[in-house]
This record gives C-alpha cells, sequence and structure tokens, in this order.
C-alpha cells in the first residue's frame, strides 16, 4: 500500500492552479473576504470618529477640572481669609469685653469710695432721706380694721382678696 502524499501548503501569491470544483467555493470566499474586508474598514472608520469625540470629551472634561480646581482654590482662599477675619474679630470682641469688665470694676470701686465719702461727711442722713425713711405707707396708717396681710387690691379689687 501506498502512502496517500500531502497537498503542498498553500502560499499566497502562488498562481497554483485551482481544480475546477473548488472554484466557486473559491469565488464565495473572495466575495466574503471582500465583505469582510469594507466592514472592517467602516468599523475602523466609526472608531477613529469614536475616538475622536471621545478625546473632545476628555478635553472638555480636563477643562471642567481645571476649572473646579481653580474655584476651589479661590473659595478655600477666601474661606481663608473670613476665618481670618472672624479671628481678628473675635479677639477685638474679647480685648473690648475685657476692657468693659474692667471699666465696670472701676465705676464700681468709685460709687463705693464716693459711698463712703458721703457716709464719712454726714454722719447724720440728709433732710430728704430721713423723710423718705420716717415716713408710713398710706395704708399702715389709714385703717387698722384690714389685715396686714393683704395684698394691693388696685389691680384686682377686693373681691379677688376675698376669692383668695
Amino acid at each position: 500500500m501506498s502512502e496517500p502524499t500531502a497537498a503542498p501548503p498553500y502560499e499566497p501569491g502562488s498562481q497554483a492552479a485551482v481544480p475546477d470544483e473548488l472554484e466557486p467555493e473559491l469565488q464565495a470566499d473572495r466575495i466574503l473576504a471582500g465583505d469582510d474586508r469594507l466592514r472592517l474598514e467602516r468599523r475602523a472608520k466609526q472608531l477613529a470618529e469614536l475616538e475622536a469625540g471621545l478625546s473632545v470629551r476628555v478635553g472638555d472634561l480636563d477643562r471642567r477640572d481645571d476649572e473646579l480646581r481653580r474655584r476651589e482654590a479661590k473659595l478655600e482662599a477666601a474661606f481663608g481669609v473670613r476665618e481670618d477675619r472672624i479671628e481678628q474679630r473675635e479677639g477685638d470682641l474679647a480685648d473690648a469685653q475685657a476692657k468693659l469688665e474692667r471699666r465696670e470694676q472701676e465705676l464700681n470701686t468709685y460709687v463705693t469710695r464716693l459711698q463712703a465719702e458721703f457716709s464719712q461727711r454726714a454722719p447724720s442722713a440728709s433732710p430728704i432721706a430721713r423723710t423718705t425713711a420716717t415716713r408710713s405707707a398710706p395704708a399702715a396708717t389709714t385703717s387698722r380694721t384690714l389685715p396686714a396681710s393683704i395684698p394691693p387690691i388696685a389691680n384686682h379689687g377686693c373681691r379677688a382678696w376675698l376669692a383668695a
């Protein structure tokens, strides 16, 4: 028995004779290869267009990102300035508060000193003070028929007192 011989490998560009029964298949393969080539060219064109669109979008996003970073830097700077102003105002307010407390203490000391001087100069009370101090309230002197624990009846009348 003889062994079958293998067909020589296909080499592109070789002009080997194609048997007639393979000719229609070869024509169909050439048509399919041409269609595949057209489809690949269309896809390559679409990809190129998509890449161009994406590069425009990436550029736009980069521009927006830069703008956001600039705005963020401006806002942080403005915030820092405002924070410094607030700290300065808080310091000024604390100084003013301390000055006010010091002035209040000085005023209290001055009033105490004046009162001590007046009490040393006039050992007896002034006539106005004596009159005010010795005057009795009208309710205490006019009527002893009512108990001393009676509330003022000017706003409520006698009925409110009796109800209580």
